[in-house]
Parts: C-alpha cells; structure tokens; sequence
C-alpha cells in the first residue's frame, strides 16, 4: 500500500514539474523596427529603401525567460513579397544573446527585395521556437536609381522636342533603352498624369498623350529613386482616306492609255504609285496623277498610290485593275486523250475571257460544219480543237486555239 502511494506521490510531483516548466518557457516577441545607431537623430523606419550607397537597417527583438540553451543562436528570418515564410531568407544570426532579453539585430536588404508585404519572424535553435511574425513593411533594393530614356521600340533614338506621329491604324512602342537587366523591376506607365496597367520596361502605344515612365519601388521608395523617364509626346495623325479613280476605261488596248487620279491633290505631299506591289515612281512632291499607257508592254495589273502628308506617315489608296482588252484566255475543259467507243458520243468543252466570243472547231485541222458554240459532241476519233475570235471590243485581237483534244478507239477489249 505504501509503494502505491509514494509511486502516487512522485507522479504529481512529475506532472508538477512539467507544468511549471511549459508555464516558464521562452516566449519570443514579434521583431518591430528599430533605430539606426549609426546615424543623427533617433528615427525608427517604417519602409525601408535600400541601395549600394545605404543598406543598414536595425529590428529589436524582446523575449521571455527561461533562459535558452548556452549553445543556442538566434536567426532573423525575412519572408517572400507575399508574406509567406515557407522559404524564409535568413538576414541575420547571433550566438551571444542567449542572456540578452532585448536586443537588435542589424541586417541588409538582399539586392533581389521589390515588394510591400514583407514580414520577420525570430527563430531559437535551442529550444527551437519561432517568434510571432512582424507586421507587414514596404521594402526595396534599389538597383538602378538615375533617370530613365525611353525612345520608340527602344532605339536610344530619341526624336527632337520628344514628338512622334502615330499614324492612322497603326501602334507603336515605346521602351527603356538605358536601365541594365530591366526584365527584374516593375514599371509604372503614365499617359498624360494618368496610370496604366503594363508593367514591363515596353509600352505599346495606340492613343495620343504624354507617355513617361518610373521603375516601381512602391509608394514609400520610387519618388526618392529619382528614376522618372523623359516624355514623349505620341500624337495620333487623322487619316487622309487617299482614293484613286481613272478617268476612263481600264481595259486598254494598245496604244491606248488612261490617266490614274487620286482625290488628294496637295503639292506638298509625297506621292508614290505601285504597279502590283512594286513601286513605279519615286516619292515625288504633288505627283497626284499617273499616266497608264498601253503602249508599254506589261502595263496590266494593280495600281495603288502611297500618299505622306504633313507628318511621316505614308498612307495607301485604293486598288484599280487595269486590263488589256486584246488579250483573252481559252481554257479546254475536257482532258486532252479522250477513249470513245463505236456508237459512244463525247462532248468536248472549253470556256474564254473573250468578249463576244465566235467559235469554229476543228477536226484534223479542219473546220466542222456549224460547230460555232462553245461545246461540240462528237462520235468519231480524231484530233479536235476550237479556234477562239473576239469580236466586236475596241480593239482586235488574234484568234486563239485551244488545246487539242485527241479521241481514239481503244486498243483491245477485254471480255
């Protein structure tokens, strides 16, 4: 009975003990920011704003006895921009605190630091305890801190009083071309005083306004960054809406010719006229009219006029077809080796560009009676083609054959 009793009594004295110490251990306090020894006045910071030239910061840190192990450290930790520690980056370390319930630990900002939810948080290692998290701060390396260029497409290019012309359906880009490794910052973009989404190094433009930029180092850091980019002034250019006419037919026959107009007519704008694409004139001033004479050989195809006003903006007109009325296509519809059968009938067939055409086949060089249409049946083997006229049309043409037809018996019968 007495073994039970005293084997009673040294459990609560065990569980006693075990409650006294949970009730004694270390509490670690949340890290607050702290003064800056090193420099004049007494100035805890509320942002910190880190370069090559100033990287020293200070937190206080206050916890509670027990005392910790002789061979404990304790580490300041630094979360992500997010706040999250589930990879926290140590900033500092230190082994001769274990007795010190109130101290600082001195740090600097990693060069890699852009973001404004940032958060610390004490670990010990012996015991291992982790403090309560800090509130959250504002924090930024400032990488690059001189005033930003920006040009079109990032040229360096820079145009005079910082004008450029947007002209009519197009866009334009407008990028940094001086700050090193500019993929690592955000960007603010501004048009005329107002804020816009991108935040890349590269704007692409498509409305007027006053476009500047600065690299964003959050509210408490970009103004003394000092990193606001020259302005460039993007003005919209209205269109001309260039058309071109003709001023009569445009099927020509050779030796005719039709003048090609277009409905702007300033003698200060550049004027360039294209022949299927391909420029036929140079850029000349007021050239607002063009000459299409048939008597030059190729003459047919697509003509368009590029016309650049007062601003360097060259726009396009209107396409005209011009065609040569002499010249018509025949096409065999049929295949050219036709087998026929004794007693079979074949219809051969062609089609023509020509304007009013007249059809004559032919049978072995020649011609069949009344057959004046387009398609012909035939019963019989033979060479056959159609001669194609054009007649009537402002100008002559030459007849044109078609291809010939050869129709034969087949050479053997299976049975």
């Amino acid at each position: 009975m007495r073994n039970f009793i005293h084997h009673g009594i040294f459990c609560m004295v065990l569980l006693c003990a075990f409650t006294a110490t949970s009730l004694q251990a270390q509490v670690l306090n949340k890290p607050e920011p702290a003064d800056n020894p090193n420099l004049p006045g007494n100035s805890v910071w509320t942002a910190a704003c880190a370069s090559a030239d100033f990287n020293e910061y200070f937190v206080n840190f206050t916890w509670n006895p027990p005392l910790v192990a002789s061979d404990n450290e304790f580490v300041l930790e630094l979360s992500d921009a997010n706040g999250d520690f589930d990879s926290p980056r140590e900033l500092a370390r230190v082994a001769d605190k274990n007795t010190n319930f109130d101290f600082n630990f001195e740090f600097s900002i990693p060069t890699d630091v852009q973001g404004d939810n940032y958060k610390f948080r004490v670990i010990s290692t012996n015991p291992s305890k982790t403090s309560l998290e800090s509130d959250t701060f504002s924090m930024y390396y400032i990488g690059y801190n001189d005033p930003i260029l920006i040009s079109k497409d990032g040229s360096g290019t820079i145009p005079p009083g910082g004008r450029i012309a947007l002209c009519a359906g197009e866009s334009l880009n407008l990028a940094t071309h001086n700050v090193p490794d500019a993929e690592n910052y955000s960007f603010n973009w501004y048009r005329s005083g107002t804020p816009l989404s991108e935040q890349s190094n590269s704007l692409d433009v498509v409305d007027s306004g006053m476009y500047y930029v600065e690299i964003d180092y959050g509210v408490n850091c970009s103004g003394s960054a000092n990193t606001l980019s020259n302005t460039i002034e993007v003005v919209a250019v209205p269109p001309l809406n260039v058309t071109i006419s003709a001023a009569g037919n445009t099927s020509l026959c050779t030796g005719d010719s039709v003048m090609l107009n277009a409905n702007i007519n300033e003698p200060t704008y550049e004027y360039t006229w294209f022949q299927n694409n391909i420029a036929i004139t140079a850029p000349t001033l007021g050239a607002s009219s063009f000459l299409v004479d048939a008597s030059i050989s190729d003459f047919e195809g697509e003509y368009h006029v590029a016309v650049k006003g007062d601003e360097p903006c060259a726009e396009i007109s209107n396409a005209i077809n011009i065609t040569n009325a002499g010249v018509f296509d025949v096409d065999l519809v049929n295949e050219t080796e036709l087998i026929i059968l004794p007693g079979q009938t074949k219809t051969l067939e062609v089609t023509t560009t020509a304007g009013s055409p007249v059809y004559q086949w032919y049978k072995d060089g020649t011609p069949i009676s009344d057959a004046t249409n387009a398609t012909i049946t035939i019963n019989d083997v033979g060479s056959y083609y159609v001669q194609v006229s054009q007649s009537g049309g402002s100008c002559a043409a030459s007849p044109i054959d078609s291809d010939t037809t050869t129709v034969a018996l087949p050479v053997a019968f299976e049975f």
